[in-house]
């Protein structure tokens, strides 16, 4: 099951559903001075939400990358949260799937089990991703091939893309 793991989310992509319910059909709050909560992002919310090692349903990302890339190609991308700190320390995970492996209850059960039985370890970070994290290099020949590799498919799509001032002067240096 190929799976994004972010810790501390500082995302809004529920808070952005829910506030999308919020509104009439010209985009307008329904109820006179409500306002979009700025103060609050995903991570927040779910914090006083899940217990630990609860998660929240399986929900569909709403992003153009998921619109014009993923859904087309029959992937799109779901997500959920997963709290895998304790009682007075909620640490908020978001997780990402493909739809089709997200709606495969057997896969999303164990994948919830495994984090939190990882997570556990290490008081709330997964210890088979510390690991992993420990052990990734990445050469300066795999750094130039990927991005040889994602400037050739942008150009594919017709996306010119240029060096950033910054970094093109960190290269003198």
């Amino acid at each position: 099951m190929p799976v994004g793991f972010t810790e501390r989310p500082g995302g809004k992509a529920l808070l952005e559903l829910l506030w999308q319910s919020r509104l009439d059909e010209n985009g307008q709050p329904r109820h006179e001075g409500e306002r979009h909560p700025e103060a609050v992002d995903d991570e927040l919310l779910m914090a006083h939400f899940l217990a630990p090692g609860e998660r929240s349903v399986w929900l569909k990302r709403l992003s153009p990358m998921n619109e014009k890339h993923h859904e087309p190609a029959g992937h799109p991308i779901w997500f959920c949260y997963l709290n895998l700190g304790e009682r007075d320390l909620p640490i908020i995970a978001r997780i990402e799937a493909p739809q089709w492996a997200a709606k495969r209850e057997e896969w999303s059960a164990t994948l919830h089990a495994v984090l939190v039985h990882q997570a556990a370890i290490l008081h709330g970070n997964p210890y088979i991703l510390a690991r992993a994290h420990e052990l990734a290099l990445v050469t300066h020949q795999d750094k130039a091939a990927l991005e040889s590799l994602l400037h050739r498919r942008l150009l594919e799509h017709g996306i010119i893309t240029r060096t950033s001032e910054k970094a093109r002067q960190k290269g003198f240096f």
